[in-house]
């Protein structure tokens, strides 16, 4: 017979069981997890994803303090140990399927990371104008920014997701158009489909 689920535990850092079920089945939270987006204000700049494996496979590299980056962050310095300094994001919302916003307070030049999968198709725009967008950390979407308050938008705009949105626009407008001159024929005949 096997062991039901609560005699098994969590043992990664940071999880800790909050809520017990009748049914056997708990309840685990991790608050060392970090959020969907934050700052950093340091960052390392690699020359590649194989530098970039490497450098987040270093068991003393921190991702709450230095971003690993495969693109230019100005203004950001390099890594170091000062603490850092205060960042706020005020707002992290998926607005759509294919785009997030968020609201960001710096004090100094940072890099926000979103804890979501880079991928090639996906756009960044900050306070309404195009910005670069870095791969950060080997896997995830960033943007470099100044202090001060940010609006930031990421985006998929992916050619794939254009064509298949206009394949679908054309075959609805199809559609439409031949439900109308289906239904103008048969409106025009004077016995009917039977007569």
């Amino acid at each position: 017979m096997g062991a039901r689920p609560r005699e098994h535990t969590i043992r990664a850092r940071g999880f800790e069981r909050v809520f017990t079920g009748a049914d056997g089945v708990d309840l685990w939270s991790n608050p060392q997890a970090f959020p969907r987006a934050f700052v950093v204000f340091r960052a390392q700049r690699v020359a590649g994803e194989a530098d970039a494996a490497r450098a987040i496979a270093n068991a003393a590299w921190d991702p709450s303090r230095v971003a690993i980056i495969e693109g230019p962050a100005p203004g950001v310095p390099g890594p170091d140990p000062a603490a850092p300094p205060p960042a706020a994001v005020r707002s992290a919302v998926r607005s759509a399927a294919t785009s997030f916003d968020v609201s960001v307070e710096l004090s100094s030049a940072g890099v926000l990371v979103v804890g979501e999968p880079w991928y090639p198709g996906w756009r960044a725009s900050v306070d309404g104008r195009p910005a670069e967008l870095l791969r950060v950390d080997l896997a995830l979407r960033g943007v470099a920014l100044g202090p001060g308050a940010h609006t930031v938008r990421m985006e998929y705009t992916a050619a794939p997701l254009r064509l298949g949105a206009a394949i679908s626009g054309v075959a609805i407008a199809l559609a439409a158009l031949l439900a109308g001159l289906l239904r103008r024929a048969a409106s025009r005949s004077p016995a009917g489909p039977m007569g």
